[in-house]
């Protein structure tokens, strides 16, 4: 007989009877990050065993529920993607955090602690467009990825003049060329 608890001390509740000689058992259907107590004992027709020693274990936890309302701005300057979402899980290990440049494959971006709910990307240049995502992640598995979202840093700076050249001209006047 194989008895379960959930505390290990008061509960036992019969879980199964398997054959003799059996010395292995499976419990399946279980529920994420929940501790789980045993204790078997032997049974015949002369009666019952004492109980074994009691063993403990606990399920991985369950993988943490997506992020959303993921939102890309960009910043002042024009190499600044600010990002912003919403943490739905409260047993996340981290998240990290992809992106997509132009519309081309994703690449890992940044990992970050749990409970973060922000990040800017300061690695963007002007004219581009960038595409995020996110999922937060723990023992247990990833969560679905969050929302996509798109942002373009801001209007990019002229490029520099050059080849600036200054030549005499009447006695009163410099002209310049570039």
């Amino acid at each position: 007989e194989i008895e379960r608890s959930l505390n290990g001390s008061t509960g036992w509740a019969l879980l199964d009877i398997v054959d003799a000689g059996v010395t292995a058992y499976q419990n399946t259907g279980l529920l994420c990050g929940t501790p789980y107590y045993y204790r078997v004992r032997a049974v015949n027709v002369g009666g019952y065993s004492g109980f074994s020693n009691i063993a403990t274990d606990t399920t991985v936890d369950c993988a943490p529920a997506a992020p959303t309302g993921l939102s890309a701005t960009p910043a002042a300057a024009a190499t600044q993607i600010d990002l912003a979402w919403f943490d739905n899980s409260g047993n996340e290990s981290g998240f990290w955090v992809e992106r997509s440049v132009g519309g081309s494959a994703w690449s890992p971006l940044a990992s970050l602690a749990a409970n973060t709910t922000a990040y800017s990307d300061a690695d963007v240049a002007c004219g581009l467009t960038y595409t995020y995502r996110l999922y937060a992640y723990n023992d247990g598995g990833s969560s679905a990825y969050s929302n996509l979202a798109d942002a373009s840093p801001g209007v990019c700076p002229p490029a520099a003049p050059g080849e600036l050249r200054a030549s005499v001209g009447p006695i009163t006047q410099a002209n310049l060329t570039w």
